[in-house]
């Protein structure tokens, strides 16, 4: 199991907005995310910096993460209400030389 996967269980504790990346908190571990965002809930969805993004991913605040899933061009996080966090890998999206930096449970991952 990746570092990435004991995410499971955990809940969304807090949101940072940093000048051009985020910060996803979960009481402890941290995701600095610097690649584009989809929250996904119901039929709705919202893109980085559109202009509901920031009250949808604060929404996601206080929900548990069910599943998550790291494919070769996106890592999802899936939570209770079946609503979804996920954030881009393809190369074409990146911004500097990584998308998301983890640190949490004494392990660092970078992708």
């Amino acid at each position: 199991m990746s570092p990435i996967e004991k995410l499971k269980g955990e809940q969304l504790s807090a949101v940072t907005f940093v000048q051009d990346y985020l910060q996803l908190h979960f009481d402890g571990p941290l995701l600095n995310v610097y690649s584009p965002l989809t929250i996904s809930s119901g039929e709705n969805k919202e893109t980085s910096w559109s202009p509901n993004f920031r009250n949808a991913l604060c929404a996601q605040i206080a929900k548990q993460v069910t599943q998550v899933e790291l494919a070769e061009t996106y890592l999802r996080l899936t939570f209770s209400d079946q609503s979804s966090v996920s954030i881009s890998l393809a190369e074409n999206d990146y911004t500097g030389p990584e998308a998301v930096y983890f640190n949490g449970y004494n392990e660092t991952v970078v992708i």
